[in-house]
C-alpha cells in the first residue's frame, strides 16, 4: 500500500469517525433549535444530516483500485442507514426515519456532483 493510499485511508477513517460523532454526541439544545428552523421548507436538522454525506463519493479510493463507483455508493448508502441505527443504542439520541432519508439524499446529491465533476475532468 503506497503512501497516498494510506493517507486516503486515514482521511476516510477520520471522516467516518467525525460523522459518527456528529450523529451521536448529545446536542439537545442545538438539535431543538435546528428542528425549528426551515430553509425552503426543509428542516435545518435534515439539511445538516444530508450535508454530512455529500463528500462521500469524493473520498473513494484512487481509480487504480478495483472498487467501482457503484460499489462505493452502495457502501456509502449502507453507512448512511447504519449511522442512524447506531442512535438506537444511545439513550439521549433518537432514531428517526426522516434522518435516514436526509442522509441518503445527501449521499445521492454527492453522487450527482461527483458524476458531473468526473465528466468535466476527463
Amino acid at each position: 500500500m503506497g503512501r497516498c493510499s494510506k493517507q486516503i485511508g486515514l482521511f476516510i477513517t477520520a471522516y467516518l469517525v467525525l460523522v459518527i460523532l456528529a450523529l451521536s454526541v448529545p446536542v439537545t439544545p442545538l438539535k431543538q433549535a435546528m428542528n425549528n428552523v426551515f430553509i425552503f421548507h426543509i428542516r435545518l436538522d435534515h439539511i445538516f444530516h444530508g450535508s454530512l454525506f455529500v463528500p462521500w463519493m469524493f473520498l473513494q479510493p484512487a481509480k487504480n483500485n478495483r472498487l467501482k463507483a457503484g460499489y462505493w455508493l452502495a457502501i456509502g448508502l449502507v453507512i448512511t442507514v447504519l449511522a442512524e441505527y447506531i442512535q438506537l443504542g444511545i439513550p439521549y439520541r433518537t432514531f428517526n426515519v426522516n434522518d435516514i432519508r436526509a442522509n441518503v439524499a445527501g449521499m445521492l446529491t454527492g453522487a450527482v456532483f461527483y458524476r458531473l465533476t468526473m465528466k468535466h475532468t476527463r
